[in-house]
C-alpha cells in the first residue's frame, strides 16, 4: 500500500496552514488522502522518478491526488472514492 499523497507531504500542508481548525483537516483529509495498491515495479518507478515522499513540481493542493503516480508513468487500473 502506498500514500497517494506522501504523509510528509499532507503533515507540511497542514502544518503551513494558518490556522488549522477541524474543518480544514477535515478538507485536506476527504480529498487528498487516498491509498494505492502499487507493485514493486511501480514503486520503484516512484523512486527512479524521485517522487518517493514528494509530489511532482508545481503540485498543489488543488491539483490531483494522483499526480505522482502519473508523473511517473503509473496508470491507475481502477480508482475507488468513497465520495
Amino acid at each position: 500500500m502506498d500514500h497517494a499523497v506522501p504523509v510528509k507531504v499532507l503533515r507540511e500542508l497542514l502544518l503551513n496552514a494558518s490556522k488549522p481548525t477541524l474543518e480544514i483537516i477535515d478538507s485536506y483529509m476527504r480529498s487528498l488522502y487516498r491509498l494505492g495498491a502499487i507493485t514493486r515495479s511501480e514503486d520503484g518507478r516512484l523512486n527512479d522518478a524521485g517522487l518517493r515522499s514528494r509530489m511532482p513540481e508545481g503540485w498543489t493542493a488543488q491539483c490531483s491526488p494522483y499526480a505522482r503516480y502519473e508523473a511517473a508513468g503509473i496508470t491507475a487500473q481502477q480508482l475507488r472514492s468513497d465520495k
